[in-house]
């Protein structure tokens, strides 16, 4: 007898065409069974989550010239040529030169499709900048608008890009459509339509989204950057949609049939199937994908047929932002691919400089630490290192106050060259590694994010397994290897700058030649070799303790297994804090969220910001750590800290690797429980706050968003700008962040939701049960629930974007909530409206979006529901009437048995891929318990869906909709300005 001992999710059952999970089972094997389950090991490779792998491997499968099941009805070209399988991931390739991966998960009831292809940006032809991504956009477009609507009904949801040297298409769904999934898939990539008029449109959308990103000043700054580091090269684009592009439908069409062939493209399928059934799908429906030029499947990858001239480039822009921004980039010549190794310590280099707040850039520029007088001289600061086709990119990026660019340049280029000439210490490696293995764990989180990863890595790379490797490569690199790194790659022959400045900030006139002499007058050791002599130890930074790894799956040729995720439980304390935990052993990694109930929802007019302000504050000192300490110790812990501060609650979400969750988790409530309010640091967080208010108000989508609220809930907390009041933030001290700390976190137990690796309430009891003391208690919170609210009136503010971003608000009172399911039926509504009537109602009317979108927003007071949407400047009337009606014809008639199918799938499907993340769910779980609901109903919200009725979204919409009670924020664009077609 042989017994399988981990328990699994039972296959899941049909209920009115919505599939869901029930229940665990212990399954015992005996006899023949196992026989068969052995047997069923050899051409069933790479499953899991199934079983313990056996005590003798089983052996290895041997590839089959076709797969089995139904495959005769398979094109040739469909038909199986060579397969290989590594763990838990199986890669095929077809006869048609298609390359296939399946990665099998199961710890969630998801599939994630991904098909990439070999052409992006940097292979558009000269003078027809942005050809990839019309392409990209007719083929979603082929099917007359109605792609949202069909993977809607899927349950799912489909997302798309265009990179340098990749494109791609992901549909995430229930695993249970995932043959719809890739039937949906093949009949968009395979089958586009590029006829004048969808050809003609879809330029139209994408000069509309441009229009929509340009209005971020960080992208421009990098699109100039990109145009100025390999001007002369098809990499100089940078992805831009030129407004004076006049593409045919034939050189759209011709651009797909030279580059969407089988021996360029990839399909990645990760998530809750089997390998051989996967394949079999894609077999059946791909199996025509051919060729379809002579000569198809062209060289050209985007990469530069001559080598770049060297020397530092320069160039500049402007914008309407208050704030400048500049990128600072180091070409890395790569006429090959860079080996793991070196890309590992290219990441590494470039995670020491700027990931994170314990970073140097961080550090050195945000926080005052490489200026004499201490004093922060960016906003915000970054480093990364990107691959394109043919160079390495090495990137940094800043965020300053324009009075501020010559110093802030000054200390960056003063902190390179010190960064070239000495060997960092082992704490700052540390640092890095950590955060960097943290980063692959985040690629892993959800199915989707995944599949993208590995399909960009088997086709730009050669071999997805270089993504499995990188943790391993990552433990090889030296700090002397970064070391040699830095002064090779970082030098002003390779340097690019580019700079935007606000319209208001007095024009940049630098040449190149200008610039690189200004760079030697800030560092005079810059752009000369660096000597042996010249190499000295960096400051020595504290090294942290790594907690033991924890007990991982078990995974052996055929077989892994993965405990599947236990149910929420709640581990509350008697005098002290309500805690619920999630056990998901999936990943190496826990989320941890502390929250207290108030904060926005009690600041007034004369408070308003304070919240925020104390909890940017409360990060940067405690009674025993100054801020350069805690940013360093949480993050050579691998943890990302961050604020929470949504309208009824604040407090804190932490994701950390699990092996250092319980010291991460005790330093957090160090913060917590024993903040210290320091004088210098608490004006350097109301400065950087003042930078964001401005911030918000330059972003057309945001700013629209805030007027509508303060329209909606005028003399109300919910009416207040997120990030405060300018003229109560300028005015806050030390003495009231420690009284309102005292008054608002000091005087309530807090909530506490951990979802991840851990074991039950071990965490809650060792930690939080004990380190949370509270004294005096506020019994109740005072809330201003008022029943009725002043005639709403438009907000409208100006922007000199060329588009016009609206959003118009509903309140939803509790009184207007009278069925037992009406916040699910609020919820399909969303769906139904952003995926199906809206989108629909304005292409009947012509009327083109950049972005649509609806959401549901659950509160003490009053609840909302609201639409955003982004057009050209002249549609925004015909726009906002055509919504308007939608809403309005919604709210009298019951939908169609299509629409309430799509909706309640879309609902439930969206709803789990958005719950992947281990730190969305932990706040799903903590709105729920601070809502009144339990947080368990989370995860039964797929059968309260089930129990919605038409008659109940008629009956919702007619109370939300049709008050006539409606907040509308608007952010107009210029009348004159005319956006081309793009034909």
């Amino acid at each position: 007898q042989v017994v399988i001992e981990p328990e699994f999710t039972v296959r899941r059952v049909r209920k009115e065409g919505v599939m869901e999970r029930k229940g665990k089972i212990l399954v015992t094997v005996v006899g023949a069974v196992m026989s068969v389950l052995l047997a069923m090991s050899v051409s069933v490779a790479g499953q899991s989550g199934r079983g313990r792998q056996p005590a003798v491997p089983p052996p290895k499968p041997t590839p089959q010239p076709q797969a089995p099941g139904g495959v005769a009805t398979v094109a040739e070209g469909g038909k199986l040529a060579r397969q290989e399988t590594s763990g838990i991931t199986s890669r095929y390739q077809l006869r048609n030169g298609l390359t296939v991966l399946v990665r099998e998960r199961h710890g969630a009831p998801l599939v994630a499709v991904t098909m990439g292809v070999r052409a992006g940006w940097a292979s558009d032809p000269k003078g027809m900048e942005g050809l990839a991504k019309l392409t990209q956009q007719v083929i979603l477009e082929s099917a007359g608008g109605s792609t949202e609507r069909e993977v809607a009904r899927l349950g799912g949801s489909i997302l798309s890009g265009v990179e340098a040297g990749f494109s791609w298409v992901t549909i995430v769904a229930p695993a249970e459509s995932y043959a719809g999934v890739v039937g949906k898939l093949a009949s968009l990539m395979l089958n586009p339509d590029f006829s004048d008029e969808v050809v003609s449109r879809s330029g139209r959308i994408l000069c509309l989204r441009e229009a929509e990103d340009a209005a971020r000043p960080g992208n421009a700054g990098l699109r100039g950057m990109l145009a100025t580091a390999f001007a002369g090269s098809a990499l100089g684009n940078g992805g831009l949609i030129s407004e004076t592009m006049a593409v045919t439908a034939e050189q759209a069409g011709a651009f797909y049939r030279q580059y969407y062939e089988p021996s360029r493209s990839i399909i990645v399928v990760t998530g809750d199937i089997f390998s051989l059934p996967a394949l079999n799908r894609i077999q059946l429906d791909f199996g025509g994908y051919t060729r379809m030029t002579a000569g198809g499947g062209g060289s050209n990858d985007g990469v530069a047929a001559e080598k770049l001239a060297e020397g530092l480039r320069y160039g500049n822009g402007r914008s309407g932002s208050g704030l400048s921004h500049v990128a600072i980039g180091y070409r890395v010549a790569t006429n090959a691919r860079i080996p793991s190794k070196e890309q590992a310590t290219l990441r590494l280099m470039a995670a020491i400089l700027g990931l994170g707040k314990g970073s140097r850039l961080w550090q050195g520029l945000r926080e005052g630490a490489a200026s004499r007088d201490r004093k922060s001289v960016a906003i915000e600061t970054s480093a990364e290192y990107a691959s394109l086709p043919g160079y390495g990119l090495l990137l940094a990026r800043l965020v300053v106050e324009p009075e501020r660019i010559d110093r802030a340049e000054a200390e960056y280029f003063r902190e390179i060259e010190r960064f070239r000439r000495e060997i960092v210490s082992a704490g700052e490696i540390d640092r890095a590694r950590a955060m960097l293995e943290k980063r692959y764990y985040d690629a892993m989180a959800s199915f989707e994010s995944e599949g993208l990863v590995l399909a960009r890595e088997q086709l730009l790379n050669g071999d997805y397994r270089t993504f499995d490797e990188f943790p391993a490569q990552l433990r090889e690199v030296t700090a002397k290897d970064v070391q040699a790194a830095a002064a090779k790659y970082l030098t002003t022959a390779a340097m690019v700058v580019y700079e935007i400045e606000p319209l208001r900030a007095a024009p940049r006139t630098f040449t190149p030649e200008k610039y690189a002499e200004l760079v030697a007058t800030f560092a005079p050791g810059a752009g000369q070799a660096i000597k042996p002599e010249d190499i000295r130890p960096a400051t020595v930074l504290k090294t942290f303790a790594q907690g033991a790894e924890r007990v991982r799956v078990v995974e052996g040729q055929n077989v892994i297994v993965a405990p599947m995720p236990l149910p929420v439980k709640d581990f509350s304390v008697l005098r002290g804090p309500r805690a619920y935990v999630r056990e998901d052993k999936s990943h190496p990694k826990l989320a941890l969220t502390i929250v207290f109930q108030g904060g926005r929802l009690v600041e007034e007019k004369t408070t308003s910001g304070t919240t925020e302000l104390m909890l940017r504050s409360m990060l940067k000192s405690t009674a025993t750590r100054k801020a350069d300490l805690l940013a360093l110790e949480l993050e050579s812990y691998g943890a990302d800290l961050r604020i929470v501060n949504e309208p009824d609650f604040y407090g804190f979400s932490l994701e950390v690797l699990s092996r250092n969750a319980e010291p991460a988790a005790k330093l957090l409530l160090e913060i917590i429980e024993k903040p210290f309010f320091d004088k210098e640091e608490v004006a350097k967080e109301r400065e950087l706050l003042l930078a964001d208010q401005q911030r918000d108000g330059e972003s057309p989508a945001l700013l629209s968003s805030e007027l509508m609220r303060l329209a909606l809930f005028p003399n109300h907390p919910y009416g207040l700008p997120r990030h405060g009041l300018a003229e109560v933030v300028k005015a806050i001290d030390e003495t009231k962040l420690e009284a309102w700390h005292e008054k608002t976190v000091r005087r309530q137990y807090p909530l506490v939701t951990l979802v991840g690796d851990t074991d039950g309430s071990s965490m809650v009891s060792r930690i939080f049960s004990d380190g949370l003391r509270r004294g005096d208690l506020d019994r109740t919170l005072k809330v201003n629930l008022p029943t009725q609210f002043p005639p709403a009136q438009d907000r409208v503010a100006e922007s000199g974007a060329p588009i016009t971003s609206q959003t118009i608000g509903f309140r939803i009172l509790s009184q207007s909530l009278t069925g037992q399911y009406d916040l699910q039926a609020l919820t399909m509504l969303e769906h139904l409206l952003a995926s199906g009537r809206m989108p629909d109602d304005l292409r009947e009317k012509g009327l083109l979006t950049a972005s649509i979108s609806t959401r549901m927003e659950q509160r003490l007071a009053a609840g909302l529901f609201q639409t955003r949407l982004t057009t050209r400047p002249g549609d925004e009337t015909g726009a906002i009437d055509t919504v308007l009606r939608s809403l309005q014809q919604l709210a009298g008639n019951d939908p169609s048995d299509e629409e309430f199918e799509f909706a309640r799938n879309a609902a439930i499907g969206r709803y789990a891929i958005a719950l992947q993340s281990h730190i969305e769910r932990s706040l799903e779980y903590s709105r729920a318990a601070l809502y009144g609901r339990k947080p368990a109903d989370v995860e039964s919200q797929p059968e309260a869906m089930v129990s919605v009725r038409k008659t109940d979204l008629r009956r919702v919409a007619e109370g939300t909709f049709r008050n006539i009670q409606i907040g509308r924020g608007i952010v107009r664009g210029p009348q004159t300005v005319n956006v081309k077609s793009g034909q």
